[in-house]
């Protein structure tokens, strides 16, 4: 339980909540008005129920030397009792009235904390200078944003009412061995006992299931990216036997852990039910066997209703608090580690801006040390020159190109941009020289302005450019004839626009940035013929841009500068 709780403060602090003043003291004004008005009802029902206590109190009363408090004492016993009662019904009042509070408050605290960790989460994957976080699958990251977040900001709930329950029932235990004595301290003591044995067993089972439930959840959503991405597929063909076996393992895997929980939470509060009535007739047979007299045991019978209708309800809370923060172990760590991962590092105050050359330094990468993709390999790219790449699939041209743009570390050799020695200090920096437009051009649901400027549709752009820009792209006629032009709706995933479409805004999207670097990696093969050659020539022909184009098709890179190969782990000049 302490890991959880210094892995939850490690979380806070990285995202940067640091003030807890209020929660704190929301927590001991709880704690404090649950003690007060459980204690004052053990006087008021011994007073009812026994005048000689009823007298002793009046004579506390009238001894104690703090207030002036005789007026209470010289009222008779039925104004004392309805005194009494008046000042408990307001102060349950105000107890009640403040319990609204605070759980309004740790509910509205959780929430917070739930869209300040998820906010620092994106914007780590936007920040980072670690692009390793890119292994990780998108469907483990969907499932730790989605599912797993909300179980690690309501565990700050879980720990503040473990800690408020804790305190209650200590003081409970307390004051039950004082004003009823032995036998009820070792009821208590048995309670304790018996659920510390069951913390013991059950601390090992929750945290597995934890896993378990981690592991599959994650699976689970992965099954669920896979059949979203591949429902064509999957209609056209009508396999999908395979992936509703896998759903449905994966399903099991998430949700059998829950229906454990679910028992092992639901388990104690039967208990705690079936023992308050066995130890509540023990005690009775043990007070009727020492001959207390009818009275006193309907007393010691009021008093220890009262302790064990708040003391059971408190160690049912304890025990279900308990278990869900170490239900809570896989998604801390889950969160954690992606917050550590994507931790921002320290940024060079030098700016990286490309003016005459990128140099590649005896650059080598293997993903496995069996298996290399190139190795010693140097390569110049001097500023405006137009750069042809080719290679066989899975020669390791797209591994090359994230190299160079920064997102794959070479496993060794180094890369300078103007003598500038490219690292994680400096990489955003030399990322903002870089505009790259892939083979599958991720399109968001929003407008194909939206889409090419980044910019908002009631923003302001440079409308002249964007207009030249769809004419490079050959993409004029086709807004023209929208009834929307560039505020047409490209939908989710871009399903209204069709391949080639979708790769002429990527390279319209990358001219647009106005960035020194335009990268295209296969990024016409969804073209016809005479389209390609058209927007290829028009990019070639832009001023003060250095390109690459990367292609299997020798035939595209008639117009550039150098074309290079790369084959058996070297890059040849052809």
């Amino acid at each position: 339980m302490l890991k959880n709780l210094r892995d939850l403060v490690t979380i806070f602090s990285i995202c940067g909540i640091k003030n807890f003043n209020i929660l704190i003291v929301a927590v001991l004004f709880n704690s404090i008005f649950e003690l007060i008005s459980f204690g004052l009802l053990i006087p008021f029902i011994s007073s009812v129920m026994d005048n000689e206590i009823y007298q002793k109190i009046n004579s506390f009363l009238i001894g104690q030397n703090f207030f002036d408090l005789n007026w209470l004492a010289e009222k008779s016993k039925k104004d004392f009792l309805v005194f009494f009662i008046y000042n408990i019904l307001a102060l349950y009042v105000a107890k009640y009235s403040f319990n609204l509070f605070f759980n309004y408050y740790f509910n509205y605290k959780k929430i917070q904390f739930e869209k300040i960790i998820a906010s620092q989460i994106i914007k780590n994957f936007a920040t980072t200078s670690n692009f390793s976080f890119l292994n990780i699958p998108k469907s483990k990251i969907l499932n730790d944003i989605i599912n797993k977040l909300s179980t690690v900001s309501s565990t700050v709930v879980n720990f503040a009412n473990l800690f408020v329950e804790s305190i209650i029932f200590l003081i409970i235990a307390i004051f039950a061995l004082v004003t009823i004595g032995t036998l009820s301290s070792i009821i208590l003591l048995f309670f304790a006992i018996s659920f510390f044995l069951f913390f013991l067993f059950y601390k090992k089972k929750a945290i597995k299931w934890s896993m378990e439930r981690g592991i599959g959840g994650d699976l689970r959503s992965k099954n669920l990216l896979d059949l979203l991405e591949g429902i064509r597929e999957v209609i056209i063909f009508s396999k999908y036997e395979n992936l509703l076996n896998e759903f449905n393992i994966n399903n099991n895997k998430f949700l059998d852990p829950l229906k454990k929980i679910l028992f092992w939470n639901s388990t104690p509060k039967i208990l705690l039910e079936f023992l308050f009535i066995f130890f509540f007739l023990i005690f009775f047979l043990y007070n009727i066997n020492l001959g207390l007299n009818l009275d006193a045991l309907l007393i010691k019978a009021g008093i220890l209703t009262v302790i064990l209708l708040r003391a059971l309800p408190s160690l049912n809370r304890i025990i279900y608090n308990y278990s869900q923060i170490k239900y809570a172990t896989e998604p801390i760590l889950s969160i954690k580690n992606i917050l550590n991962i994507t931790i921002r590092e320290k940024i060079s105050n030098n700016d990286i801006n490309f003016y005459k050359k990128i140099d590649l330094n005896n650059i080598s990468f293997a993903y496995l040390k069996n298996k290399i993709l190139f190795k010693n390999l140097n390569l110049k790219i001097f500023k405006n020159k137009k750069i042809g790449l080719i290679g066989e699939t899975g020669s390791g041209k797209s591994t090359l190109i994230d190299i160079i743009v920064g997102i794959k570390k070479p496993t060794q050799g180094n890369i300078f941009v103007d003598e500038n020695n490219i690292d994680n200090t400096n990489v955003k920096s030399w990322i903002k020289n870089i505009a790259f437009v892939s083979q599958r051009v991720y399109l968001f649901n929003s407008s194909l302005r939206n889409n090419i400027t980044f910019s908002g549709d009631s923003e302001k752009i440079d409308k002249k450019f964007f207009d030249e820009i769809l004419k490079i792209v050959n993409l004029e006629d086709f807004v023209n004839r929208k009834k929307d032009k560039e505020f047409f709706s490209l939908g989710e995933f871009g399903k209204n626009v069709s391949g080639g479409q979708r790769q002429m805004i990527g390279i319209a999207r990358a001219i647009y940035s106005n960035r020194p670097i335009i990268i295209l990696d296969e990024s016409t093969n969804s073209l016809d013929e005479n389209n390609e050659k058209k927007i290829l020539d028009n990019i070639l022909n832009l001023k003060d841009r250095t390109i690459i184009l990367v292609t299997h098709k020798i035939e595209n890179l008639k117009s550039v500068d150098e074309i290079y190969k790369l084959n058996n782990y070297k890059l040849s000049k052809l």
